[in-house]
């Protein structure tokens, strides 16, 4: 080793003052990063927020910096898109005041200008994050913060969506009113949101619908079947006709004019309908029905949903529609199929579809919706051609019938038919014929304005993980990228890339690295910052495929070893000459394992030595380099270490002790391993006490050497107090 006072070593080991004021481009990587991080695992943003001050007061002591244009450079507005999003995601009071300075400053300082896409990022992490306090409290204020951007219907919508799914009907009531005191005036596709709310709500389902039906008819929006389905449809699942029948009443006597005796009317014959078939049976609900007929009584969609609340078959309905010489429309065939849903006779439903296509009925969601889903529904066996060939062919007849009544009125609902459909193609093992189907899916999303990078991901999560060689995974990833033309945003690259060095084919693979310096490449390319986090997974994967239990003599194990370390070899030249990428220390501690477990007890030294002078050696970097010396029985260089860091004054943490107990007991060196457990290892003021664990690692080794009892007496004679309460499986000598 280099000679270094032990003063010097100190200094270089655990100084914390600054030799030289860092420059502003190496400030700015300090915050790339930090994004990095927050983007790529959860952790709370503060080294983001310091990063940021930092920067900006850096920026603000700069004589060098007088104009926005030489400060542009320095961050992206991707950079501070990514930013943004990180903060809204954690959403605490000072990431709040944080958003808001990087809004301020994104103009003067960066020359990047506040749109509304900038808004937009933080309203959909606000939302993904679960913040909707927060999230109403940005959209209420919006038009005075910077940029003044007035939000649209398009932004209220994000917040319908997500109370949708995480708060209550009053949250987003309350959104409504704001949007009519403030925003812009809602629509039927608003009010959407909240009917299909109070469906997911336990109670006061007919006042809410009637408090909607008063607001829809204040704003004087025009007639809307499709909501009305929506409410009718609601109250026949709960089993309350009566209260459907009063709902169409209301509705339609305020934006039809209908007459509103035949509504009344109408309720009541369809209740006693309803009643009589369930108490008496068919006959004699058909001998009511001409009996009412005398009285003016006209059937309806919804006399047919009272009285197929319970029917699971077409025959049902066919029967009804001949009684009231009345066609069926998609939500009673849609009823019926969710009936024989939920009596679990799946094989039924194709069924009941096709005899609906056959009746003449048009193709919407709420007749197909059902149908997709339970031919591509979860279950221990992937989704079968037949059912995929189905399920694909009744959306494309989605897709082909001319009437605009057939389209999805609802791009919620249309998304998760998506997702649905895209998760069952992915999962199928004939990929040759499904996988261009599911890309062909996400081009018309595309199409539709409904594609976005979050589903892009997730598909090729899916046909990674389904995928049987690392070489069909990444050909899904280049496919799926090519096709589609949308750019992965830093969280996708990062969920790619976890994803595809977590994947396990056997116990000898290891994931092409090639491929994945390839994604990284593409990553960098699109402009999402590339960090030695990257690095850092695919090496923690190659160290966790290295078994310990293989004999030495395995020919395919040392051929396997040969290639983790050639890999790892590679990674580290690639990072050595990198110009964007600086390697950091928990990247270089974990090449430093990968090569300690792959046997490489070299490199995994020459990679101490480097942080150690450095100056960058941390905690976990003394616990590898430990076990690194252990297994490779280097006794000399692990007791030169270890006086080293006495002398600079390093105190050891408990992982390292344990972790240098176990190396000497490796060394067989159980005399001074139990000399610094029982002597050493607590004494002084910043001793660390002598634990159950360690007296495990001694007992471990020392009880394989036949020397327990010997070890049991030191333990017990200079540390009673610890003896006292080991647990009996210690205390006790092995048969």
């Amino acid at each position: 080793m280099l000679s270094v006072t032990a003063s010097r070593i100190g200094q270089l080991l655990f100084s914390t003052s600054v030799v030289a004021s860092p420059t502003l481009p190496h400030l700015a990587l300090q915050l790339r990063e930090r994004i990095w991080h927050c983007c790529a695992s959860p952790s709370t943003t503060n080294e983001l927020q310091f990063a940021y001050r930092s920067l900006r007061r850096a920026l603000r002591n700069s004589h060098g910096v007088q104009l926005p244009d030489d400060a542009r450079g320095l961050l992206t507005r991707k950079d501070l898109h990514n930013a943004l999003d990180v903060l809204a995601s954690s959403a605490q009071s000072d990431d709040v005041l944080l958003i808001i300075d990087l809004l301020d400053d994104m103009m003067p300082v960066f020359g990047h200008v506040v749109t509304a896409d900038t808004h937009r990022t933080i309203v959909h992490a606000l939302a993904d994050g679960g913040h909707t306090a927060a999230l109403l409290k940005w959209l209420t204020t919006m038009p005075t913060k910077p940029g003044n951007i007035q939000p649209t219907l398009e932004f209220w919508h994000t917040f319908m969506n997500h109370c949708l799914m995480c708060s209550s009907i009053q949250m987003m009531s309350r959104g409504t009113n704001v949007m009519r005191s403030r925003g812009p005036p809602a629509n039927n596709e608003t009010y959407r949101f909240l009917v299909q709310k109070v469906f997911m709500s336990s109670s006061h389902h007919f006042l809410w619908i009637i408090r909607i039906i008063n607001h829809i008819s204040r704003g004087k929006l025009p007639f809307d079947d499709g909501l009305l389905g929506i409410m009718l449809e609601g109250f026949n699942d709960l089993g309350l006709p009566v209260q459907a029948a009063r709902v169409e009443e209301v509705y339609r006597s305020r934006f039809l004019n209908n007459q509103l005796s035949h509504g009344r009317r109408g309720r009541d014959f369809n209740m006693q309908l309803a009643q009589t078939f369930r108490a008496r049976g068919q006959v004699a609900a058909v001998k009511l029905y001409h009996s009412l007929r005398g009285h003016g009584f006209q059937p309806s969609q919804a006399t047919l949903m009272s009285l197929l609340t319970d029917a699971r078959n077409a025959k049902d309905i066919a029967f009804w529609e001949q009684t009231f010489e009345i066609q069926a429309d998609s939500r009673v065939w849609s009823k019926v199929i969710r009936n024989a849903l939920l009596l679990r006779k799946p094989a039924a439903v194709p069924e009941i579809y096709r005899a609906a296509r056959a009746a003449g009925v048009p193709v919407d969601l709420a007749l197909a919706g059902p149908v997709i889903r339970s031919l591509c529904s979860s279950s221990l066996q992937a989704p079968t051609d037949a059912a995929l060939d189905l399920a694909v062919g009744i959306y494309r007849e989605i897709e082909q019938v001319p009437s605009s009544e057939a389209k999805f009125a609802n791009t919620g609902p249309q998304v998760a038919l998506f997702q649905t459909l895209l998760r069952a193609l992915s999962a199928s093992s004939n990929k040759t014929k499904y996988m261009p189907i599911a890309i062909d899916l996400l081009e018309e999303m595309k199409r539709r304005g409904l594609s976005d990078s979050a589903h892009i991901t997730s598909l090729v999560i899916l046909l990674m993980r389904s995928a049987s060689s690392f070489a069909e995974a990444f050909e899904a990833y280049k496919t799926v990228r090519r096709r589609t033309q949308i750019p992965f945003h830093a969280k996708g690259y990062a969920a790619i890339l976890h994803t595809f060095t977590a994947l396990k084919f056997d116990n000898r693979t290891i994931p092409p690295w090639q491929d994945y310096f390839q994604i990284v490449k593409d990553m960098q390319e699109d402009g999402s910052p590339v960090l030695p986090h990257l690095y850092t997974n695919m090496l923690r994967q190659m160290a966790r495929m290295v078994g310990r239990a293989k004999p030495s003599n395995d020919l395919d194990h040392i051929h396997d070893l040969q290639k983790i370390v050639y890999t790892a070899r590679e990674v580290q030249h690639l990072l050595s000459v990198s110009t964007t990428v600086a390697p950091d220390t928990p990247f270089w501690n974990q090449l430093m394992d990968t090569y300690q477990r792959a046997g490489a007890f070299d490199d995994a030294r020459r990679i101490w030595d480097k942080l150690y002078h450095e100056g960058r050696a941390d905690a976990a970097s003394v616990s590898i380099i430990f076990d690194a010396c252990g297994y490779a029985r280097a006794g000399r260089t692990a007791v030169q270490i270890f006086a080293n860091l006495r002398a600079s004054g390093y105190r050891l943490n408990l992982r390292n002790w344990h972790t240098w107990l176990e190396c000497l007991c490796r060394l067989d060196q159980f005399d001074d391993a139990a000399r610094y457990f029982c002597l050493e290892m607590g004494s002084g003021p910043h001793g660390v006490p002598p634990d159950e664990e360690g007296a495990r690692i001694l007992l471990k080794f020392a009880n394989h050497r036949g020397i327990g009892d010997e070890v049991r007496m030191r333990i017990r004679r200079f540390l009673p107090m610890l003896w006292e309460k080991l647990p009996p499986d210690i205390v006790r000598a092995p048969y």
